[in-house]
């Protein structure tokens, strides 16, 4: 029960996003990401751990939605105007909303990387689909760009899982 407000927090920033990229309305999205962030800050036992995600999931967005736009293999609907070979400001909003909730909405998984791992290399490159039949992306390179897709999202979640298993072995050694 307590995934449930991250759980639905992620899809709720995420249809946010995509629809406000597609529709060039973002400020439900902001809102949301907004008090996403303020939920986690406040509810989360490990905020360090947290910033930590947020940052690093900002850094592999910008990397691999960078590449994604660097190759031409996926065009994101730009509604701010931004720099041509970055991601669009909505998709890092999506990538520091989920590193900010990734623990919390996603604990059973990581727990678990077996089952996670292969959930995150099918579901990542699903989403993008998915927002492209929205109309808040183009892909161009279909099987290229999917293939980067899952590859780049299973070595970020496999980097949380590390992360996250690196800490909570630290919280124990300190109790």
């Amino acid at each position: 029960m307590k995934q449930l407000i991250p759980i639905l927090g992620l899809n709720v920033l995420w249809f946010a996003c995509v629809l406000g990229a597609a529709n060039n309305i973002m400020w439900p999205a902001i809102l949301i990401l907004g008090a996403l962030l303020l939920w986690a800050f406040t509810h989360e036992e490990a905020k360090s751990y947290t910033a930590i995600l947020v940052v690093f999931s900002l850094v592999c967005g910008t990397l691999f939605d960078g590449f994604l736009v660097f190759t031409g293999w996926v065009e994101y609907q730009q509604v701010w105007q931004q720099f041509s070979h970055l991601p669009p400001v909505w998709i890092l909003m999506l990538w520091a909303g989920f590193g900010a909730l990734v623990v919390p909405a996603m604990q059973w998984l990581m727990e678990r990387p077996l089952v996670g791992l292969p959930l995150m290399a099918i579901g990542a490159p699903l989403s993008y689909v998915s927002a492209a039949k929205l109309g808040a992306i183009t892909i161009q390179d279909h099987p290229a760009a999917l293939l980067f897709i899952a590859v780049t999202w299973l070595l970020y979640f496999a980097a949380v899982i590390y992360g996250y298993n690196r800490q909570e072995t630290q919280n124990h050694a300190l109790a």
